[in-house]
């Protein structure tokens, strides 16, 4: 199967997609196909309970395509929702880290160093600096977590597959909402 989903005739009836003929698709091609739909239909709002245990149950089953992931993290965590609702927040706490005093920003600059080994096709000077606005902006919005040992990868992963900004809304909702209280430390 294409990385690339063919393009979709749907018509929406009383909250039922219907998707035209899939007999020619195997079963995978089908769960990918409706997971395409699901994530695209209204790409303003949260998934509901019931789309996130559709999507994840193929997960389970399928590799998802690069192309699904993005949406798929920004609106399964809700962190699209927080970045349309709050325009401009992100922009703002990066203005105010230069001049706000925390000594997490020390231990960020230590860890940004040993993210990855020079030899990582993934390293760059560029997600370097990504990483340390993205975290700095967290301990801007957070100094009650501020930053620990670990999170310098979880960003890193994030800035694999999202733009800087998206990078910092999927952070946030995983720290402030989807982990237990405290699991940071």
């Amino acid at each position: 199967m294409s990385a690339q989903l063919m393009p979709l005739k749907k018509i929406q009836l009383n909250q039922k997609i219907v998707i035209g003929n899939e007999d020619h698709l195997t079963m995978e091609e089908k769960m990918l196909r409706r997971v395409s739909i699901v994530l695209h239909v209204d790409k303003t709002k949260t998934l509901s309970v019931k789309q996130r245990k559709f999507i994840q149950s193929c997960i389970l089953k399928y590799k998802l395509p690069d192309c699904l992931r993005r949406e798929l993290w920004l609106r399964g965590s809700g962190a699209k929702t927080l970045m349309n609702d709050n325009p401009g927040y992100y922009e703002r706490l990066l203005k105010d880290v230069p001049h706000y005093p925390n000594p997490c920003f020390f231990q960020v600059e230590l860890d940004l160093l040993r993210t990855f080994s020079t030899k990582d096709a993934v390293y760059s000077r560029n997600i370097e600096e990504k990483m340390r606005r993205v975290l700095g902006a967290y301990i801007k919005r957070n100094p009650t977590v501020g930053y620990c040992q670990g999170l310098n990868f979880i960003v890193a992963i994030l800035l694999n597959k999202l733009e800087e900004e998206e990078t910092f809304w999927v952070f946030c909702q995983l720290i402030e909402t989807m982990l237990p209280v405290d699991y940071y430390t």
